[in-house]
């Protein structure tokens, strides 16, 4: 490897890095960044989001695969759980979208939507872990 291009893909990696300094878990954010070969710093926002929706979408399935399980009386508890928590899920992927959506049409125009957008998923997520 050439040593312009070791030193273009060190500097890259290291823009990845700084970027997601800046996130809540900066070791997935690396990861994500550097899968998706994506070089452009305008594109990280957009396959972050992307990679989230698709992460939100795993569990889904199983809501409904396990909610047949609840019916009885003693497990009504149990079910409205799981349906509170399906329903945050899936206004995550509805607010995740919306922001990817303002991302791929005007990040500038859309900012503080898309930090409103964002800021409610994590806010859905808390929820989910408390």
């Amino acid at each position: 490897m050439s040593s312009v291009s070791w030193s273009a893909k060190n500097t890259h990696e290291e823009e990845i890095r700084a970027q997601c300094g800046f996130t809540r878990h900066p070791s997935l954010c690396v990861e994500t960044l550097t899968e998706s070969g994506s070089r452009n710093k305008a594109d990280f926002m957009s396959v972050l989001v992307n990679k989230t929706i698709y992460e939100c979408k795993l569990p889904v399935s199983n809501f409904e695969r396990l909610g047949v399980h609840f019916v009885s009386l003693e497990a009504q508890h149990t079910r409205m759980a799981m349906d509170y928590c399906h329903e945050l899920i899936e206004m995550s992927v509805k607010r995740l979208n919306q922001a990817l959506d303002a991302l791929k049409e005007s990040p500038r125009k859309h900012k503080q939507d898309i930090q409103t957008w964002l800021s409610a998923v994590l806010t859905f997520s808390r929820n989910l872990q408390g």
